[in-house]
């Protein structure tokens, strides 16, 4: 695909299955235009410190049965190192998991050392409403 032709791209599950998640968002980086949006539904590390050690904990077998997923990972970190502008964040329960739905953009430089996000030239249609919790265990 040709350098900076994608106003959008949207990933669903990708980062925590991805073999190398630095090249995947380097990839998306490359392709999307300045100012370019990622969507994205991610796996999320818990910040609490107990839940997080069971993450740890559960990671091997979970990527073993479910083809290669790490429920553990830092989506968010992995995606502002991968130099995106995190916009918007919600942390979504789906299943007892924690999950991060939001939207980054690739930053539009206008002089050396300023950085700044630019709204997107074709504007994708925000969701309706936020999920909070996908799914309810009974």
């Amino acid at each position: 695909m040709p350098d900076a032709s994608f106003d959008a791209v949207v990933a669903s599950l990708v980062l925590c299955c991805s073999p190398s998640v630095a090249r995947t968002l380097s990839e998306v980086r490359r392709i999307l235009r300045p100012g370019g949006e990622l969507r994205f539904y991610e796996h999320q590390r818990s910040g609490n410190h107990m839940i997080s050690l069971c993450q740890s904990l559960l990671s091997p077998l979970w990527s073993r049965v479910l083809g290669g997923c790490r429920p553990a990972s830092d989506a968010l970190a992995a995606i502002r190192q991968a130099g995106f502008v995190i916009e918007t964040v919600e942390p979504v329960v789906f299943r007892g998991v924690g999950h991060v739905l939001g939207t980054a953009k690739v930053p539009v430089t206008d002089m050396p050392g300023e950085t700044r996000s630019l709204p997107s030239a074709r504007r994708m249609p925000e969701p309706k409403a936020h999920v909070h919790e996908a799914s309810r265990t009974a």
